[in-house]
C-alpha cells in the first residue's frame, strides 16, 4: 500500500471507468460562492445524463506515511475540514477515502451505493 496520492487517484479512476460511473477529475468548485473560493476535489461524481455533480471524493493518500501526508498536517487538516463543511452547506457531501479502501474496493462500494441513491 505504498505510493503517492496520484497513484491511488488513478486506481480509483480506473474503477470508476470500469463501472461506467460518471465523474470529473480534479473538479474545481466554489468559485461563485460567497466568499468565492478556488477549491479542487479529486473527483466529482456526477448524475448520469445531466452531468449534475452529486458528491465529491477525496483521496487522502498520505494518511499512513511516516510523518503523515499533507492531509494530516494541522493546517491542511483544518482547511480540508473547512472545505468539506462549506461544501456540505452548498449540498455537496465529501466522501474521504484512504489507499487501503481503494485497494480493497471498499471505496468503490461506497460510491456505488451513493450513486444508487441519486
Amino acid at each position: 500500500m505504498t505510493g503517492d496520492s496520484d497513484q491511488w487517484e488513478r486506481a480509483l479512476e480506473t474503477r470508476l471507468k470500469q463501472l461506467g460511473i460518471a465523474y470529473i477529475r480534479q473538479y474545481k468548485f466554489a468559485l461563485d460562492w460567497t466568499p468565492p473560493r478556488a477549491w479542487v476535489a479529486d473527483f466529482a461524481i456526477c448524475e448520469e445524463g445531466s452531468g449534475a455533480v452529486k458528491f465529491l471524493v477525496e483521496v487522502d493518500g498520505g494518511t499512513f506515511k511516516t510523518g503523515g501526508g499533507g492531509h494530516n498536517r494541522a493546517v491542511a487538516y483544518q482547511k480540508d475540514r473547512e472545505r468539506d463543511a462549506e461544501a456540505m452547506c452548498h449540498g455537496l457531501y465529501t466522501l474521504r477515502v484512504v489507499p487501503k479502501q481503494i485497494e480493497n474496493d471498499q471505496a468503490i462500494g461506497w460510491i456505488e451505493r451513493m450513486v444508487g441513491r441519486m
